[in-house]
């Protein structure tokens, strides 16, 4: 009960902060979406853009030029070290399905920083010298996963579950294809990449309305370019597959086990994340209590289940003896197609708590706030989803996460085990 009323208390500072800040979403002219959420009381600025493409923006020739190229055009940058100077924050990356740039920075310095911002986007310089340490740095990191079994695992779970799909492929690339790319791979990259039409910039924070127009004004000169197209069909699991790699530093198995899930604008994603946290959210999880404490398997036990703009994995893990990997197998199958057996209010109710706290505690920065907007956004939820996501958990009944488990816990599944050699 206690629970219940400090979720409640919550939901009520969360959007009665929202209704004051009034947030906004409009489309420039060039096609970028710009959402702003002003925040008065916080006296301190962060943008978020996401651009989509993400993984897909590559193929198996040019695995991690994403990466590369966004890393070392980050670290070419003025902006950069202005920003840590003044004790902000600015980051680049890839991932699956956008590349992310991101700045936060005391309030007070917004007007030093608008003019960095707007060379950065609109001259692109990579300085060879970085590119070369980047490119080094890169390559040391891809020989070190070979040496780290969990990196190494899930790596190869994803290149087994997702097949020729664009997902198989890790945003880090491969040693063979990384050694190829080369500065000018690296400019023409981001060329490419910043084009309006597939640009969702998210502001949060405090800033005049000046400060606004400029930003507005920066974002409205890059070329509105053409829209991103981004294929899922193939993204499914279409046959049981297992997979067994032999290593020679482990002597526990590492098992993944993981089925075809919803994208993130199909009616089950909220059940499903929910699904997620009771079966294998932590030490008060399903699984956690039977593999572990009952059975005594596991160092490790859980499971996850990403948001992707195309078909996702719904993925148990756990670390255990090689000898107990078949009797895990039956009891993640036993657990998923019974789930009625297992799943109840209380688990149900526990689960919702977690993630709404959890999510609105986030969300009281500017980042994370500006963060979840653009996120959704690029989704295709909509920059205003972060409201109806957090109500959507609390109104969904343990009939629905029961139906959930059912439905997408009874089909095709990838499994990967990471062994030791003996």
């Amino acid at each position: 009960m206690l629970k219940k009323i400090n979720i409640t208390i919550l939901l009520i500072i969360f959007f009665a902060s929202l209704s004051i800040a009034g947030g906004k979403i409009v489309t420039l002219k060039n096609g970028a979406v710009l959402i702003e959420n002003k925040r008065d009381y916080n006296p301190t600025f962060s943008l978020v853009i996401m651009i989509k493409g993400g993984i897909f923006r590559e193929n198996h020739e040019n695995n991690g030029i994403g990466n590369l190229a966004l890393n070392s055009w980050e670290k070419s940058s003025k902006l950069l070290k202005v920003v840590e100077d003044l004790g902000g924050a600015f980051n680049t990356s890839n991932l699956s399905d956008f590349s992310e740039i991101s700045l936060s920075i005391p309030s007070k310095y917004l007007d030093e920083i608008l003019p960095l911002l707007q060379e950065f986007l609109t001259n692109i310089k990579i300085d060879k010298d970085i590119f070369e340490n980047e490119k080094r740095i890169t390559l040391i990191k891809l020989k070190a996963i070979q040496d780290r079994p969990d990196e190494l695992a899930i790596k190869s779970f994803m290149k087994a579950t997702y097949g020729s799909f664009p997902y198989a492929m890790d945003t880090l690339g491969e040693i063979e294809t990384v050694k190829k790319l080369t500065i000018n791979d690296a400019e023409n990259f981001i060329k490419n990449l910043l084009q309006a039409k597939n640009m969702v910039v998210s502001i949060a924070g405090f800033y005049s309305e000046k400060q606004k127009n400029i930003l507005t004004d920066i974002i409205s000169k890059l070329p509105k370019g053409e829209k991103f197209q981004i294929k899922c069909e193939k993204s499914n699991i279409e046959n049981d597959k297992i997979v067994e790699k032999p290593h020679p530093n482990i002597k526990q198995a590492k098992l993944f086990m993981g089925y075809t899930a919803p994208d993130a604008t199909n009616e089950d994603y909220v059940p499903v994340k929910i699904l997620s946290e009771v079966l294998g959210g932590g030490m008060s999880s399903i699984y956690f209590n039977i593999l572990r404490k009952e059975k005594g398997y596991a160092y490790s036990v859980g499971s996850f289940y990403p948001s992707k703009l195309c078909n996702s994995r719904f993925v148990n893990y756990i670390g255990l003896d090689y000898k107990n990997v078949k009797d895990a197998l039956a009891t993640f199958d036993e657990i998923g197609k019974n789930a009625e057996k297992y799943i109840n209010n209380e688990k149900v109710d526990k689960a919702k708590n977690y993630l709404t706290g959890r999510i609105l505690m986030e969300a009281q920065t500017n980042y994370k706030n500006a963060w979840y907007a653009a996120f959704f956004e690029t989704l295709g939820l909509g920059g205003r989803f972060f409201d109806n996501y957090i109500s959507s958990i609390e109104n969904t009944s343990t009939e629905e996460v029961i139906k959930a488990a059912k439905k997408y816990l009874s089909g095709h599944k990838t499994v990967f085990i990471l062994k030791g050699e003996n």
